[in-house]
């Protein structure tokens, strides 16, 4: 019988650290989580029920993708997979990247966790590849997002009306950025 294989942190906080996604992570927990309406229900994956395939042939797109990171969120009190935090893709010229973290566990939703990666994510891209602003969006009515982003200091910078369809009705987008502060 061999042995689990060690990860070691690419990226460490207090709560959690971030590392590479890999395809050992696309398990039966994470097939479920983004089968779950509660867990997807701000992120457009969930038009399209998620299958082996279509998990597999994504992370395989996103590894390919030499202008995108996909990391593993890992809760440091379990040692296990929590979620999914995407930076990218990176623009070579204008230097920002687009934002984006899931996380599937529920037990570790209103726990900081969010705050957490967005700022070490976000400290990475800053001071590890030198981009110049990060980006993300989210639904309106997602205020756990919407919260944790500001706690980190992303600044609202637009709102679009009545833009993504959701639970019967049409809501607003919303758009954020932080610059990194040394340029």
């Amino acid at each position: 019988m061999s042995e689990a294989p060690i990860y070691r942190p690419f990226i460490d906080g207090q709560l959690l650290f971030l590392r590479d996604f890999r395809s050992s992570d696309l398990t039966d927990e994470y097939q479920r989580w983004l089968s779950d309406a509660e867990v997807i229900r701000y992120i457009d994956s969930r038009f399209r029920p998620p299958s082996r395939e279509s998990l597999e042939g994504y992370l395989r797109k996103v590894q390919s993708d030499e202008r995108t990171l996909f990391f593993a969120m890992v809760a440091k009190d379990a040692g296990r997979l929590i979620g999914t935090v995407k930076l990218g893709p990176i623009h070579p010229v204008h230097r920002y990247a687009d934002l984006g973290i899931l996380i599937g566990d529920k037990s570790y939703w209103r726990r900081g966790f969010a705050t957490e990666a967005i700022a070490l994510t976000t400290r990475f891209a800053f001071d590890r590849l030198n981009l110049h602003k990060v980006t993300a969006n989210c639904y309106a009515p997602n205020l756990g997002s919407l919260a944790a982003f500001q706690k980190v200091g992303f600044v609202l910078e637009g709102r679009r009306l009545s833009h993504c369809f959701l639970d019967g009705e049409y809501v607003d987008f919303l758009h954020f950025g932080i610059v990194n502060p040394r340029h």
